[in-house]
């Protein structure tokens, strides 16, 4: 009797994730004890009494709004000058983003193995992107202010360079993951590298290249509307300046055209990004369009994104009370202003490197590090839960895929749950963080919780949408296929296994930025990194300024090199 050898080797589950779950929790539990985060207000029912009275009586300050004509007019004034600072940073950091992100991205400049000339132009574009990247726009803010001034110039160039390194970064990795079998038509042409990426490499990442410039370009509105806190202009520095006179009605006004302006950009960058559906069947989807209609689309929408620009650049740089024109930039380069340049930011390239300062700025690090760490938990966490009411595949769609036919109260029930998850979403994300810290900080006073709640706050906004967007993209007929007879079975057991990885992406990528928002709270007055940069560079302490700028630049760097090493780009 011949009998049948089976294999005796067990198949092995990727340790990858367990490493990564063990990383998370490892550093969830260094956060919660590197600070002292008091939660007497939740503990002690004196001092939530006393928390609650703290809180009351600030927003009773918001009750009567000012809606004079005069300060409506101003406040027009101001949203208007606000989104014309997000949109000019927003549409120069894509312009030269782009433009970096060629060199950065190792399918242009070396698609082949081994070090090559192309590979070190690589890795320095990506260093460049990095330090770009790294420094917060408030940060950039700081540092351009005794250049160019206090005002709305400063606000846009700041947002610009920021969002230059986010999008470089962003754009590069988009290309470095497209499949190389995918444009193999185009390399076998016998087309160059240029030739490559314009016919193959980049119509391919096109769509998600896209999306994520409308998603940085509603975080840049949400910047410019609070970046004014440092002196950049717009709605935000009138904001802060009226707070220092108690005058709440006034502020109220304001906030109110701040959250205007930030949940209509949301909303507007919705419905153009739902226009990018990758599902073919679903109903909403863009249909086919004749090469002609594509190219006059496409020259269409540029010719848009041009002139935008240049109404901002006149608008911002135009001759008017706290602009100074394009001689603003001119007089940079007099003999008096350029010589009292130098010599104010000569210390920031003589950092100090004793072992006092440097043992400070690491151990500042780590306010900004558990801020991000427990704010983007809270995020994650929050935006896993409100998923499925936020998506419309689950709630709106779902008879497409699986054939039931719910009555007219059931309807009325999800659009009801659909349309309360959101409202929940785009206020969370409508609202900066800064603002969210001010909230907490009157309740909880200042220390890290108010940071922390704040950043989690936001992020539940941002990820619950991209979350639901990853989840809504999916295909109804793979749906279908995976329906098992309910629609929560089949959102925990199907939808989200088909998208966790989406989602670990996303959740990395926001980390990041609460890393940078981090520092940005402690600009303002919540401690650690950021606040120890701003206050040696206040004081002309240019050396240890230095110093805590290039902690906050390792700090990216490293983030950024472990998200590759783990290849979590955004495939």
């Amino acid at each position: 009797m011949t009998t049948i050898a089976l294999p005796t080797h067990r198949q092995h589950r990727p340790l990858a994730p367990f490493i990564a779950l063990v990383v998370i929790g490892a550093m969830v539990v260094a956060s919660l004890q590197a600070l002292d985060w008091n939660i007497e207000a939740l503990t002690s029912s004196a001092a939530r009494a006393k928390a609650f009275e703290r809180l009351a009586s600030f927003l009773a300050g918001f009750a009567s709004p000012d809606i004079s004509d005069a300060w409506l007019a101003t406040s027009w004034e101001l949203a208007y000058e606000t989104l014309t600072v997000a949109f000019l940073g927003a549409s120069g950091g894509m312009v030269f983003g782009y433009g970096l992100s060629l060199f950065a991205s190792r399918s242009v400049m070396s698609p082949g193995r081994g070090w090559s000339i192309g590979r070190v132009i690589c890795a320095c574009a990506r260093i460049v992107l990095d330090i770009l990247r790294a420094v917060p726009d408030f940060v950039w803010a700081v540092m351009l202010i005794p250049l160019i001034g206090l005002g709305a110039q400063t606000g846009a160039l700041a947002i610009a360079i920021s969002v230059t390194g986010i999008l470089g970064k962003i754009y590069s990795e988009l290309w470095d993951n497209v499949d190389p079998r995918r444009y193999q038509a185009a390399a076998a042409s016998g087309a160059g590298r240029i030739g490559v990426f314009f016919f193959g490499i980049q119509p391919l990442a096109g769509r998600q290249a896209l999306s994520f410039t409308l998603m940085r370009t509603e975080c840049a509105v949400r910047n410019a509307s609070v970046i004014g806190v440092v002196g950049a202009g717009g709605i935000g520095a009138e904001i802060f300046e009226q707070l220092k006179y108690a005058e709440f009605g006034k502020v109220t006004t304001l906030l109110f055209f701040m959250l205007a302006l930030t949940i209509g950009v949301d909303l507007l960058s919705n419905l153009l990004r739902r226009q990018l559906r990758n599902d073919p069947n679903h109903p909403k989807t863009t249909r086919g369009l004749s090469p002609a209609a594509q190219l006059m689309r496409t020259y269409g929408a540029l010719a848009v994104v041009i002139g935008i620009i240049a109404w901002c650049v006149a608008v911002l740089w135009s001759p008017g009370e706290g602009r100074g024109g394009l001689e603003t930039f001119g007089g940079l380069f007099s003999g008096e202003r350029w010589d009292k340049v130098t010599q104010l930011f000569g210390g920031l390239l003589h950092p100090d490197l004793s072992w006092k300062t440097v043992s400070g700025a690491l151990a500042s690090a780590s306010y900004p590090l558990a801020l991000a760490v427990i704010g983007t938990l809270i995020g994650v966490v929050l935006a896993a839960l409100f998923a499925y009411a936020h998506s419309v595949t689950f709630q709106i769609d779902s008879h497409r895929f699986s054939g039931e036919r719910p009555s007219f109260s059931t309807r009325l029930w999800r659009w009801t749950l659909a349309a309360i998850a959101r409202i929940c979403a785009v206020t969370a994300r409508g609202v900066p963080e800064i603002a969210w810290a001010l909230i907490f900080v009157f309740f909880f006073t200042i220390g890290p919780l108010p940071g922390a709640l704040a950043i989690g706050i936001h992020s539940f906004g941002v990820l619950v949408r991209v979350f639901t967007e990853s989840i809504d993209n999916l295909p109804y007929r793979t749906l279908e296929r995976a329906y098992t007879g309910s629609r929560q079975t089949t959102f925990t057991n199907a939808a989200m296994p088909m998208v966790w990885r989406e989602w670990a992406t996303y959740s990395f990528f926001q980390f990041e930025s609460n890393v940078r928002a981090g520092v940005v709270l402690g600009l303002v007055g919540l401690g650690g990194l950021g606040f120890s940069f701003y206050s040696n560079f206040q004081w002309f302490m240019f050396e240890q300024a230095s110093t805590y700028l290039i902690v906050i630049i390792l700090l990216t760097m490293i983030i950024d090199r472990i998200s590759r090493a783990l290849k979590l780009g955004r495939a």
